[in-house]
């Protein structure tokens, strides 16, 4: 993955952190900058959202490594190589280690490359799991939610696996425009998987990051809109008859 799309990343953390932007905001500006072919956004979407969202691990894992803390700017590029050493299978940690120093390198804190080179070298070889003392520090929740979710349902820690899981997105496609088959051969040629959705007539799912929605292929033309199976299976489950008044109360 080439280092235009780590810039990429950083763009979107130094506009949540300075700008105070929400994190998909930032990254729709980031994404509609340029011309990113699907698998840039999708790594761009994956590692910038994951980073928000796994901040208190990356956090954690950071301070053990630099107890006196780091400057903003530097702490993104820890946080871009800890992230798709820790999180990222297909990223191969060299790579991981080699692109981040060479962007510390190419910026205005170069004299800094050595000690985050150090950092990510050592969190290579660190048991990771055992630097993560707590609960919040493992899944990246702040400690009022998770004591709100015990004391509501009891163990927090499936909610925080589940969460902390890649959510898939569901498309309905536009019978009037398009078929769900045509609609999945045009997602495949720019990189995506789509599966068709399970007792649905019109459904499609895409697993894993597929960037910016507006960005993907027949949204600009109506062919699909994204809507949750759940939803989709409304209708089909209601079996609506000619001359039949529905309500939708939605």
């Amino acid at each position: 993955m080439a280092t235009c799309e780590r810039q990429g990343v950083l763009a979107v953390l130094q506009q949540v952190e300075r700008q105070g932007a929400y994190a998909d905001v930032a990254l729709d500006r980031v994404l509609g900058q340029q011309a990113w072919m699907a698998p840039q956004r999708a790594f761009i979407t994956e590692v910038a959202l994951g980073i928000v969202r796994r901040r208190r691990t990356l956090d954690a894992w950071l301070s053990h490594f630099c107890p006196k803390g780091v400057p903003p700017d530097i702490r993104h590029l820890v946080h871009l190589g800890m992230y798709q050493i820790a999180f990222l299978d297909r990223v191969p940690a060299a790579a991981a280690v080699h692109s981040t120093v060479e962007l510390v390198k190419a910026g205005p804190r170069a004299g800094l490359a050595g000690l985050v080179n150090g950092v990510l070298r050592s969190f290579l070889r660190a048991d990771r799991e055992a630097l993560l003392n707590t609960l919040g520090d493992r899944h990246g929740y702040p400690d009022w939610l998770l004591a709100l979710w015990e004391a509501e349902w009891g163990d927090p820690e499936p909610f925080c696996q589940w969460f902390n899981q890649p959510p898939a997105l569901d498309l309905r496609v536009n019978p009037l425009k398009t078929n769900r088959e045509t609609l999945a051969q045009r997602l495949q040629a720019v990189g995506l998987s789509p599966e068709f959705l399970p007792d649905t007539p019109h459904g499609l799912r895409l697993r894993g990051p597929s960037g910016a929605i507006p960005q993907l292929p027949g949204f600009a033309e109506g062919e699909w809109s994204v809507q949750d199976a759940a939803a989709q299976w409304a209708v089909p489950l209601l079996d609506p008859q000619p001359g039949e008044t529905i309500l939708d109360a939605c």
